[in-house]
């Protein structure tokens, strides 16, 4: 798995993989609890893409221009939940988890990039989508842009703090984190030992920045017998396989209409309220790690704009990698605003 996604799942997924798990409300008698329900406005469907295995596509109806959502590493498609149902009261909204990951078939293979963006446009063939805008976050953006020539089929491309290149090396950045940057100030920490959703749940509200959909706690963990969190929901190796299979994204195949968001960090004296900065030394490692970071987003964007000087690229400063969750309201305006124009 290269350095960003490792970076990325570090600080946004697993402190929620390391415990989350199927959601049951348990009655006052710990013997009888109650089946969690998914209250997300969506229809759930499977759709086969290759012998034996299937992907869980959720659909939330509306009308307009229709948007496939694709998910970044480490979540299924109920990241969208609430996010989607706000999309589908101007388009027609569907969303996809890929393989080896949730509800979805845990594939012992197939997991590189060109093989994963088959997978979607097999969905799209099989559901009849007709020239869909794709919208993918983190990892999405690779299937993408290995989509995004595909101009008879494509309608639009929006990545969500997706610009990321696995081929970038990170060294210097590792170093600079390995140095122990201030930490943010504290908040509780996640539940342990044996977990209850609702305990989660809870903590979410303090802990996360960008809470995820209790849907998407669900479907990326397994419920015990007892009711409590349990295992993570993915194929084993999973990581190292999709890693194994990324290249650097080839931006100029890409030929139709594209948007971008960046989630950029805040400067420094803007971020200091949050940090517990208590010494120069403190405010120099913070200023070392904002450096580092713009560097490679430099990079990323830099890349992506010279290959596609039509698209529009959005910094959305101290935005969550989570985009479309931290700020929804702004991506849904900005994601409106470019498929208005599309043709």
């Amino acid at each position: 798995m290269n350095r960003i996604f490792r970076a990325r799942l570090a600080l946004l997924v697993l402190p929620l993989l390391a415990s989350v798990v199927t959601f049951a409300q348990r009655a006052t008698d710990s013997s009888l609890k109650k089946e969690w329900v998914d209250r997300s406005k969506h229809l759930v469907q499977f759709v086969t893409v290759a012998p034996n295995i299937q992907l869980e596509v959720l659909d939330w109806g509306g009308s307009g221009q229709p948007v496939v959502l694709l998910t970044g590493y480490g979540n299924s498609a109920h990241v969208f939940d609430e996010f989607a149902e706000k999309l589908s009261e101007t388009n027609r909204v569907y969303a996809i988890t890929r393989r080896g990951f949730g509800y979805s078939t845990h594939a012992s293979s197939g997991y590189d990039v060109q093989r994963l963006a088959q997978d979607v446009l097999n969905v799209l063939d099989s559901l009849k989508i007709a020239s869909p805008v794709l919208a993918g976050h983190s990892y999405g953006g690779k299937e993408m842009t290995v989509l995004g020539k595909l101009s008879d089929r494509i309608a639009g491309l929006v990545y969500l703090d997706a610009l990321s290149d696995p081929t970038y090396d990170f060294t210097e950045h590792d170093a600079i984190r390995a140095r122990r940057p201030p930490e943010r100030y504290p908040t509780p920490p996640p539940p342990r030992g044996q977990r209850s959703f609702e305990d989660y749940m809870k903590w979410q509200a303090f802990g996360r920045k960008a809470p995820f959909p209790e849907g998407e706690i669900h479907a990326m963990t397994e419920t015990t017998p007892e009711g409590w969190m349990g295992e993570r929901r993915i194929a084993p190796k999973i990581g190292e396989a999709i890693g194994a299979g990324m290249g650097k994204p080839d931006y100029a195949a890409i030929r139709v209409p594209a948007l971008a968001f960046a989630a950029y960090p805040r400067p420094v004296e803007e971020q200091l309220q949050d940090y517990d900065v208590r010494s120069d030394q403190d405010r120099q490692a913070l200023e070392n790690l904002y450096s580092s970071d713009l560097k490679y987003l430099t990079q990323f964007i830099g890349d992506f704009q010279s290959s596609v000087p039509t698209a529009r690229v959005i910094k959305m400063f101290g935005a969550d990698h989570c985009i479309f969750i931290s700020n929804q309201a702004d991506v849904l305006f900005e994601m409106r605003s470019f498929m208005s124009r599309l043709r």
